[in-house]
């Protein structure tokens, strides 16, 4: 009975202690999403929007990767705006044409950026036939503080709008 007594203070004891560890860190988020979505809405112009994908990131102490697919729907020309002003650490992007699982180490990015340009645009050369691209964002390692810090960015797309309201010269009033 001892031994039970004391298996169940030994368990409430580490319960408590994990508690008591995990709830002296505070989380402080740097994103302001509203105002990084209206930056990328004008950056996108003339482009008409497709679509808009957030990503969240969490700063740890290791390296990570977040891979984000993006299918493209239209045979068009797109533009890709990322803001990263919502980061309090740098961090690389980049854009392959292929998942990880197929890329082969020599394969090199479509296109690569450092967030410390808070905002930029990618657009694909013409003739891109791919039907996804993969965004792959590299996290670097941040020594731990007493705080937990999050981030964001903001991705939005937009394909080029090519509608002709010319009407072959002819005047059409009724």
């Amino acid at each position: 009975m001892k031994k039970i007594l004391f298996g169940f203070g030994v368990l409430a004891l580490m319960a408590f202690s994990y508690t008591n560890l995990n709830s002296s860190r505070e989380i402080v988020n740097y994103c302001d999403k509203e105002a990084s979505k209206e930056k990328c809405k004008k950056a996108l112009v003339p482009y008409r929007y497709s679509s808009m994908k957030v990503t969240d990131v969490t700063f740890r102490g290791y390296n990570q990767i977040k891979e984000i697919t993006i299918p493209l729907f239209f045979d068009s020309k797109y533009r890709f705006v990322f803001n990263t002003e919502g980061l309090p650490h740098d961090i690389k992007i980049e854009i392959y044409d292929k998942h990880s699982t197929e890329r082969k180490k020599k394969d090199e990015p479509l296109f690569s950026a450092e967030s410390s340009q808070k905002q930029f645009n990618f657009e694909p050369e013409e003739g891109f036939a791919g039907t996804n691209i993969y965004v792959n964002y590299l996290i670097p390692a941040v020594e731990p503080t007493s705080d937990l810090e999050k981030g964001c960015v903001v991705l939005m797309s937009g394909f080029e709008n090519e509608l002709s309201f010319d009407s072959g010269g002819g005047d059409e009033t009724n």
